[in-house]
């Protein structure tokens, strides 16, 4: 199987959870240093290199960031000027003022997170189109995130702003918003009636919770992908027997059962005299752990079959042995006499029948393979 799970439709991401993008809230960004270098964001985006998830950051998040570093910066600078005129006045140090222009410092901590978030393949969600009347309106009845004390404005912004941005971009969409808003939960009903399937996590938990989606996910993909290989072996069946019946197999994959028996202990192997493909038990394509080179345009396949063989063996049975009897010490042995209490050896011949299951190799188109459809079989030598 591929590393990257990526399903052609929001429907299909939708229908085994995962998450088609990742939006940010204001309350987590902020936490993050201004070179997004945080840890757990690291994290977030290790997932991302495994399932193909659209970062996001909406307009107002951008420019809620922007004011909140606007603020820290100039109280930052009033505090340093503060320090500067108090080292004047009681010790006569002249230290000039520091100035900066509110609008340059402002385009300059925009301009640093537009940058850093293209180099992160992020992208902006922009403003919503909703009107302030309907805003209003749920302000009025109390529709989350609207609270009782008129808050929740810019908050109700952001979620339509998520909503409409991923109404454009997946057909079904389910989206994680990293948020340590904890009302915000209170918000799911605003996303279903919009269609939109939504999870909100903190962005320390954010990882765990997309790579459980992410196992659950790769499991049933996986699933379906062995599902539909069995159903095109099913469908080459006859090939698949033929190649069984007449394939080379080395005696000793035979001689081990599952749990470890060997049915031809002390016997010799002559050949074997059949076999017979009793069902298909698995079917592979393009199996991680394959080791199997085919050229570019082919995906390896293997099918494990179930064979009944009918092996010839042969053991040689009665003949006595001197190492039987026992001995005393210095006591005479008469080996004539003991010689006419053996029994005569002779070999003895018997079919043994045993069950394996036993690998057929093949491979497809890797076109056909990547789109759904197992075209082009071909049957390689059994080795």
């Amino acid at each position: 199987m591929t590393d990257s799970l990526q399903p052609e439709s929001g429907r299909s991401r939708a229908a085994i959870r995962v998450p088609s993008g990742v939006y940010f809230d204001t309350s987590e960004l902020i936490g993050i240093n201004r070179h997004l270098d945080d840890s757990h964001l690291a994290a977030l985006l290790a997932i991302r290199s495994r399932l193909s998830f659209s970062l996001v950051v909406p307009q107002l998040v951008i420019d809620e960031y922007v004011a909140h570093h606007l603020r820290h910066d100039a109280e930052k600078i009033k505090k340093l000027n503060d320090t500067a005129r108090f080292l004047h006045e009681e010790h006569g140090l002249s230290i000039p003022p520091v100035t900066m222009d509110a609008d340059t410092l402002r385009r300059s901590i925009d301009a640093r997170l537009r940058s850093r978030l293209t180099e992160l393949d992020g992208v902006i969600a922009p403003l919503p189109t909703i009107s302030l009347s309907t805003l209003v309106a749920q302000s009025v009845d109390w529709v989350s995130p609207f609270a009782a004390e008129d808050r929740g404005f810019r908050d109700a912004v952001i979620q339509e702003a998520i909503i409409a941005d991923s109404q454009d971009r997946w057909s079904d969409p389910f989206v994680i918003v990293v948020t340590a808003e904890k009302e915000w939960s209170s918000s799911k009903p605003r996303f279903a009636k919009r269609g939109v399937d939504v999870e909100f996590v903190t962005l320390k938990d954010a990882p765990k919770r997309i790579e459980s989606f992410l196992d659950i996910a790769g499991r049933t993909l996986l699933d379906a992908a062995l599902n539909r290989a069995l159903q095109f072996a099913m469908q080459h069946r006859d090939s698949i027997f033929k190649a069984v019946m007449e394939g080379e197999y080395d005696m000793w994959n035979l001689r081990f059962a599952p749990g470890g028996e060997d049915p031809f202990a002390n016997r010799t192997i002559h050949r074997i005299r059949g076999a017979t493909p009793k069902e298909i038990a698995s079917a592979y394509a393009d199996f991680p752990s394959s080791e199997r080179e085919v050229a570019a345009d082919r995906v390896p396949f293997d099918v494990f079959v179930d064979v009944d063989f009918e092996v010839e063996t042969s053991y040689w049975r009665g003949g006595g042995s001197l190492f039987g009897p026992r001995f005393r010490i210095d006591k005479p042995v008469d080996v004539a006499a003991l010689n006419k209490q053996q029994e005569p050896m002779y070999e003895e011949w018997e079919v043994i029948r045993v069950t394996r299951s036993v690998p057929i190799h093949g491979s497809i188109d890797r076109a056909a393979f990547e789109s759904g459809y197992f075209e082009d079989f071909r049957l390689e030598p059994n080795g």
